[in-house]
């Protein structure tokens, strides 16, 4: 008798709020069915039925075991599931297997295609080396995040829960053997030193050190012993005299990264001045995004392009210059109207890739507010326009939606996201009595739809709340797309359009008047990757909790309670190290946040990182450089004041801080202090 497969836990009740796309009591027959077959040494059968199972419900999810009473759930997918059935009944010749030439001809077209053979024919994944070629693929590719992702497949199984119940966890195999394991460790260590992580480079060379032996591997064309090896490699990217083992990191290099501040503004642009004083009686939270010496602002019915150098336009003379595209006949169209509460908060960003920009276009009422009706929809669009030809819309775009229904239109909820060859976007569809989320992917070539997926639907609160008037997010991390609904759900996508996974979490609502929106700051959702123990870090718009969910199941890991959520922010050095800024400063340290007491901190202060470190803005207009110390405790280093009046926005870039305050952009140099001058 073989031992008892996988099952699904049954379907979680009490969703009032979110409609998701769950195994129906068909599939979960079928999952029966396969049991039953496996038991009785029916491998066939087993497989037919799981076959069947994946090609009627290969978009649904199943729900994981709930450990929060109820105010986090999480599903996976039913293609997870299947893989955790293979890897657990350690029966991969239950799927036909697939030719390692038709392995290798997918990876050699790019992750996309190779994500969707995996999708595909599950018989991929129980290849155990599929996610190593994966990782290794990505690694070439210089997607870091990504190589760490499907790293953390490889020869992974199942933990199984009380009854053989799927839990949605993972671990490494206990059968692994010495080779697989110095696979991984080996990867693990190109990793952290890839990533400039000195700290976590060292423990996994010790680790290799420890099991190393004689094992003889190739790295960069040289032969040799792996812990030699690595140790070469690690002196090359990191740097130390003495044997690499032994090298200690340093402290902060204060001196030499220190910024010296002019005490002049370089150039200055005014909003007021070309957007001709209309719709500026408020602060307007717009976000300039830097890129390669060009600064654009997205204004919700055009862009701006100004170069960072000269403050003079990206592209020709004169005010009218400045705008590198215009989605309407006017700079500014008939619904920027000042007395709108939510215009002021919308804070519309873009994309830049290479000479690409992608940005969201239209009236920001239609992506924030619950209640507005059909009628009144304008501009909702997606532009795409190439900078190597002075802004040039790509053929195919803009991208408008179907026309409004009588009792449903859709809209463009996030700003989009150039991956490769496509652009993905969030899609809201709202409805009388729910909003349904959507991702879809474009092709750039021509703007085709390539596919679009359902994430779930949730029921809409009107506009009686502040969080009700915040976007959705879309985050790109390695081969997945993290979509923040902020209607209480989180959803992460592959690259192939398959949803890989959806947590549900508690809604937190502000008691706040509609009228007196306009007087509030407020935050998008924000997803952080926390490498240490490869989980997402959510602060998200519409819920008093800030969170971890695991990167393959998004299952719960920690929660804290931040009764001022709305005005919390996250932010990642370079090396990983999480923070959350806003009416304290928390620094994620040991599996857990903890209070820093980072001198010079003020509530909400305006932030940037820019290189190894955090600039912020304190009380009295200066600005403060901290960066980490010996111990990975996040310290100040230097105050520099300011020669104008701050604002509420801060980007510090290699040579230049760029400030804006609603109204005004100013840039000022501010470039690292020389060896000369430090002495």
């Amino acid at each position: 008798m073989a031992q008892m497969p996988l099952v699904p836990i049954p379907n979680a009740v009490g969703l009032a709020d979110q409609r998701l796309n769950l195994l129906p009591a068909d599939g979960y027959q079928l999952i029966e069915q396969a049991n039953q077959a496996f038991q009785a040494d029916q491998i066939l059968r087993a497989g037919d039925r799981l076959n069947q199972l994946l090609y009627q419900f290969g978009d649904h999810l199943v729900p994981l075991p709930d450990h929060t009473e109820g105010e986090f759930k999480s599903f996976v997918s039913v293609i997870d599931f299947v893989n955790a059935w293979v890897a657990h009944s350690q029966r991969p010749d239950v799927f036909t297997p697939v030719s390692k030439a038709r392995q290798f001809a997918s990876l050699k077209q790019g992750i996309e295609p190779a994500l969707h053979l995996s999708r595909q024919f599950p018989g991929v994944w129980s290849d155990p080396n599929w996610n190593l070629a994966l990782s290794d693929h990505l690694l070439e590719s210089n997607d870091v995040i990504g190589a760490r992702w499907l790293l953390e497949r490889y020869q992974a199984e199942p933990v199984v829960g009380v009854g053989n119940t799927f839990t949605g966890r993972w671990q490494l195999s206990a059968e692994r053997s010495v080779l697989d394991s110095h696979k991984r460790l080996a990867r693990q260590a190109l990793l952290e030193i890839l990533e400039q992580r000195q700290p976590q480079a060292l423990r996994k060379l010790k680790e290799i050190e420890a099991s190393a032996g004689q094992n003889s591997f190739s790295l960069g064309g040289v032969d040799g012993d792996l812990h030699e090896l690595l140790l070469g490699f690690y002196q090359q990217h990191l740097g130390g005299k003495e044997p690499a083992i032994a090298f200690t990191p340093p402290a902060i290099q204060e001196l030499s990264q220190h910024r010296v501040v002019s005490e002049s503004v370089r150039w200055t642009l005014s909003l007021e001045d070309l957007l001709h004083g209309r719709g500026v009686d408020q602060r307007l939270e717009l976000h300039p995004v830097v890129d390669e010496g060009r600064l654009f602002i997205n204004t919700l019915n055009g862009v701006l392009a100004v170069q960072v150098d000269t403050g003079a336009p990206l592209f020709g003379d004169g005010d009218e210059a400045f705008w590198l595209f215009q989605s309407g006949g006017d700079q500014v169209a008939d619904w920027y109207d000042s007395e709108i509460p939510y215009w002021g908060v919308a804070k519309p960003d873009l994309d830049v890739e290479g000479d690409l920009l992608a940005v969201r276009q239209g009236d920001p009422a239609l992506t924030h507010h619950l209640s507005v009706e059909a009628g009144q929809i304008e501009g909702n669009s997606i532009a795409v326009l190439d900078l190597s030809e002075q802004g040039r819309i790509l053929d195919g775009f803009p991208l408008v939606l179907p026309p409004a229904e009588e009792d449903s239109y859709q809209v463009f909820a996030t700003a989009p996201r150039i991956v490769g060859e496509n652009l993905l976007v969030g899609i809201r569809e709202n409805q009388a009595f729910q909003c349904r989320h959507y991702l879809a992917c474009y092709d750039l070539a021509g703007g085709v739809q390539k596919w679009r997926c359902y994430l779930g639907s949730a029921r809409p609160i009107a506009n009686r709340t502040i969080t009700d008037l915040m976007a959705a997010e879309l985050t790109i991390l390695g081969t997945q797309a993290i979509v923040s609904t902020n209607t209480g759900l989180l959803a992460s996508v592959d690259f192939s359009g398959h949803l890989d996974w959806v947590c549900s979490y508690p809604r937190s609502y502000h008691q706040i008047e509609s009228a007196s929106l306009e007087e509030k700051t407020v935050r998008s959702s924000q997803v952080q990757f926390n490498r240490d123990n490869m989980t997402l870090v959510v602060t998200p718009a519409d819920s008093k909790f800030v969170f971890s969910v695991d990167i393959r199941s998004g299952l719960l890991n920690s929660s804290i309670e931040r009764p001022l959520h709305a005005n919390t922010a996250s932010a990642q050095l370079p090396d990983g190290t999480l923070i959350l800024l806003g009416h304290e400063l928390l620094q994620y340290q040991q599996g857990e946040f903890q209070e820093n007491e980072l001198a010079g901190w003020t509530p909400l202060a305006a932030f940037s990182i820019c290189g190894d470190r955090l600039f912020f803005l304190d009380a009295n207009n200066g600005l403060i450089e901290a960066g980490l110390d010996v111990t990975q405790q996040l310290k100040s280093l230097k105050r520099s004041d300011l020669p104008v009046a701050a604002g509420y926005q801060l980007q510090v870039l290699d040579q230049t801080i760029i400030l804006f305050d609603g109204k005004m952009v100013r840039a000022v140099d501010a470039r690292p202090m020389s060896s000369t001058s430090e002495q």
